[in-house]
């Protein structure tokens, strides 16, 4: 990543660490932004291995001390980013901000949330916007609009169920 991002992701760390009393709704978008910049970096570095270890314990830590409903609705949702990102982004990073996305809710049980569902359309709209007879990679199936897709570092795209 670039110095300023990581400039950035450091700042996030220290806002999100220091959110005392009455800053949880900063300290919690903090958190949710910081672990959504994985999607913005290419191959990091240790101290990004670093930053990253201590997004997730901060979260832990805010999680623990406002909860998890409290979470939810101060956090950054992917809905927003996705606003901010337009059509812009490559399918690649949609795919990482997804899984991110997933880390931050939290969820392990029961059907995608909407936000879930709605980060998954724009991969597939960002596969098909970068290559309209793509297909998956393994049963080579051309994309559809419910489809869960993981795109690797490579570049290369499947169905999370292949």
């Amino acid at each position: 990543p670039t110095a300023a991002l990581r400039r950035f992701r450091l700042r996030l760390l220290r806002i999100a660490r220091n959110s005392g009393r009455g800053g949880e709704r900063v300290g919690a978008a903090a958190a949710s932004l910081l672990l959504y910049t994985e999607a913005l970096a290419g191959e990091g570095s240790a101290q990004d291995a670093r930053v990253m270890h201590a997004a997730v314990d901060t979260r832990r830590q805010l999680l623990r001390h406002i909860g998890r409903e409290a979470w939810d609705v101060r956090r950054v949702v992917g809905r927003q980013l996705l606003r901010g990102l337009g059509s812009s982004a490559d399918a690649r990073r949609l795919s990482v901000l997804h899984r991110l996305v997933s880390l931050a809710s939290g969820r392990k049980h029961g059907g995608p949330s909407e936000e879930l569902a709605s980060l998954s359309s724009a991969v597939v709209a960002a596969l098909r916007r970068a290559d309209e007879a793509g297909a998956c990679g393994i049963c080579l199936a051309h994309w559809a609009d419910s489809d869960c897709v993981i795109v690797l570092a490579c570049g290369h795209a499947l169905h999370a169920d292949c």
